[in-house]
């Protein structure tokens, strides 16, 4: 493909490709083509040279000022036989522009003597008309390899840089009054920083001459840099041209994140600067910004961004945009040549306010701790009323960190009389696990009903509910249980003892006391025990937590026989559905053997809350075990995000997708085109 323009320009166009045999729907390749001509200020007609190309320069030759040469440097050649000999080399330079220009070449050569002068030019200074050529002659005076470095130097007219400044004159209408003054608005726009002259013309009917006004102004613009610096302290420049993005990652919920923007004024005024946020009215509440509004010259302000999400949300569509404005203050500088008309009712008008803005789009993942209870509810039980020496009767809570970081945990109970739980605090590493046990202290005959929070990384609590109930300790029962008079000589009462335990019970020796007048002695031993089967199940209740739609999740669950006798066991299957399942769902548990079992929480539609109560498994001669399950079910969440991709042809660039897991599973991802 060539480019070769004939006039200055940009130019535009599209290369079609014709492919036969195409479908008749199919379009062929198109290829976009873009291009701009320049004009150069002026050509030399010198012949190509490789002398810095090819390397054929003597290295030890230095260039201006200790630095290398610059390829795109032209050449000149002098080939001479014998020493002190005159040879000269004359080139035309030409001028393409409208313009006239003058010109001067400068010698760059370190100050040396007239005899070592190694080559001096004849043609130093001079004028180019528009299209014309100008001749140089280069004669060489050394008897020994040496350089002569030279630059031309170009002084360019308001004409040829008139693309740098805009400018216009309103009104222009005919003056007829003798006498008088008429207003003149001069409308200045500069595009580019820096200093800028030129000279407005106004002709006067039957005046010899036209008015001439000298104007000088200097532009300015204002130059800002604004870094973002994240909570790790890593920081960002962002640019003005793209949208900026803003990753805070994975924010756990209620927790604090914040960034830091640094608004560097690099100008020479003062600006302000002001910051909105839009978006949905929901995802501007989670996002703070502390803005200030005005920064001095070569100044810096910072502004922060805090990010403070109570619950699940997300930040599509939200957009933080930074605007600087400012009118710089540009210098005018006016000059009326003539003393008969004089512009004293001229009047400059500034239009060229300068605004820069920065736009940044936000990515968020907020994230709950996923760490898992075995149960959030605590069953003790009826118990024995708690005496000095008598085991108590205590549970191990059981807490599994499921992510791949750190969780810090803390119970915010205070232990009671009735209800201690052993656990000062624990920092639970990625797949660790740790037991909290508690233990139940029944002090009378009453329920009893607790609460135990239990902080997570300091944001989010979860709450374990505890019930238990205290009961007397019954085993014998005496008739008559009133009290007795026996009249004297030989009168006698019968004492029937009844042994009716409701469960099994271990050897055991009592002794049955007399209170008589006050005075309290033994008056028979008692001692029994009683076989029997005794199957309980380690938890009554099972929380399954939140599980995705179309995904399932499994918990253990443990039989115990505690009795003397062996018992069939069978489940009732069909008030599991639809929503959950166990296995085995029968069987045979022998004395002291445990049966481990796998519950199955596979959600068939979305709720907030599924719960079966009384689950029934029936025991061979005893009373149905009870078993109360819960779940909630939540639909998969879906991220869309676009991905911009900006890359010169032939090359590479790359982008990084963040994707979370957070169900205790693994998942299996598989790219599609």
């Amino acid at each position: 493909m060539k480019f070769s323009p004939v006039y200055v320009g940009d130019f535009e166009s599209r290369m079609l490709c014709s492919i036969p045999n195409l479908r008749p729907n199919q379009k062929g390749p198109e290829v976009a083509v873009k291009g701009r001509s320049l004009m150069s200020l002026c050509h030399f007609e010198l012949e190509d040279s490789d002398y810095i190309t090819a390397k054929r320069r003597v290295p030890e030759l230095q260039g201006p000022k200790g630095a290398t040469l610059d390829l795109n440097t032209r050449v000149i050649e002098f080939e001479a036989i014998g020493v002190r000999g005159r040879h000269s080399r004359t080139f035309m330079v030409m001028n393409p522009s409208s313009s006239t220009y003058s010109f001067q070449w400068t010698c760059q050569d370190p100050e040396a003597p007239p005899e070592q002068v190694a080559a001096f030019c004849h043609t130093e200074r001079g004028r180019i008309q528009p299209g014309k050529q100008a001749e140089r002659e280069s004669p060489p005076c050394a008897d020994h390899l040496s350089e002569s470095r030279c630059s031309f130097l170009v002084n360019c007219s308001h004409d040829l840089c008139s693309d740098v400044i805009k400018r216009g004159l309103d009104p222009v209408v005919p003056c007829s009054m003798w006498t008088g003054q008429f207003p003149i608005t001069v409308f200045f726009t500069p595009t580019l920083e820096g200093e800028a002259v030129f000279s407005l013309k106004c002709d006067v009917k039957r005046k010899t001459q036209p008015l001439s006004l000298n104007i000088k102004a200097t532009g300015y613009s204002v130059h800002t840099s604004v870094r973002c610096e994240d909570s790790d302290g890593c920081v960002t420049e962002l640019s003005a041209q793209e949208i900026n993005v803003i990753d805070f990652k994975e924010v756990q919920l209620n927790k604090n994140v914040q960034h830091l923007f640094s608004i560097h004024n690099n100008s020479k005024f003062s600006f302000t600067f002001s910051w909105e946020l839009s978006g949905p009215a929901a995802c501007k509440q989670v996002l703070t910004v502390t803005p200030q509004t005005v920064l001095q010259a070569k100044g810096k302000a910072e502004t922060q961004l805090a990010f403070h999400p109570q619950r699940m949300c997300s930040l599509k569509d939200v957009e933080l945009t930074l605007q600087c404005s400012q009118l710089p203050p540009i210098l005018f500088l006016g000059v009326c040549s003539c003393s008969s008309h004089l512009f004293s009712g001229l009047m400059l008008s500034f239009s060229s306010p300068d605004q820069q803005g920065f736009t940044c789009v936000f990515l968020a993942t907020v994230v709950v701790p996923t760490v898992h209870f075995s149960t959030t509810r605590l069953n003790f039980g009826t118990c024995f009323i708690y005496y000095a020496g008598m085991a108590p009767s205590h549970q191990s809570l059981i807490i599994t960190n499921q992510p791949d970081k750190d969780v810090s945990l803390s119970c915010l109970f205070t232990s009671t009389s009735h209800l201690h739980v052993d656990f000062p605090g624990y920092v639970l590493r990625p797949g660790g696990t740790v037991a909290v046990p508690i233990t139940f202290y029944p002090r009378e005959i009453a329920s009893y009903h607790e609460l135990i929070p239990f902080e997570i990384n300091g944001l989010c609590q979860q709450t374990i509910e505890v019930r238990g109930r205290g009961t007397e300790m019954k085993v014998l029962c005496l008739k008559p249980t009133n009290e007795l008079s026996l009249k004297p000589k030989g009168e006698t009462c019968k004492v029937e003892v009844i042994f009716s335990p409701k469960c099994c019970i271990q050897p055991f020796t009592e002794e049955v006391m007399l209170e008589c007048s006050g005075l309290v002695r033994s008056l028979f031993m008692v001692w029994g025990s009683c076989q029997g089967t005794h199957v309980s199940l380690d938890q009554e209740h099972l929380s399954f937590g939140v599980v995705v739609q179309q995904s399932y999740t499994s918990w253990h669950l443990t039989m115990q026989n505690t009795g003397d006798i062996g018992v069939k066991f069978k489940w009732d299957i069909k008030s599991f559905k639809p929503d959950f399942c166990i296995s085995p769902t029968k069987g045979y548990i022998f004395p002291g053997m445990d049966v481990p079992f796998v519950v199955t929480f596979c959600p068939s539609k979305l709720s907030c809350a599924i719960q079966c109560e009384g689950l029934q498994c029936f025991i061979e001669g005893s009373e149905p075990l009870q078993l109360t399950l819960a779940g909630c079910c939540m639909e998969t969440p879906v991220s869309k995000e676009t991905l911009t991709f900006t890359c010169a042809m032939r090359e590479k660039h790359s982008q990084t997708i963040l994707l979370s897991n957070p169900n205790n599973k693994d998942l299996h991802c598989a790219r599609r085109h």
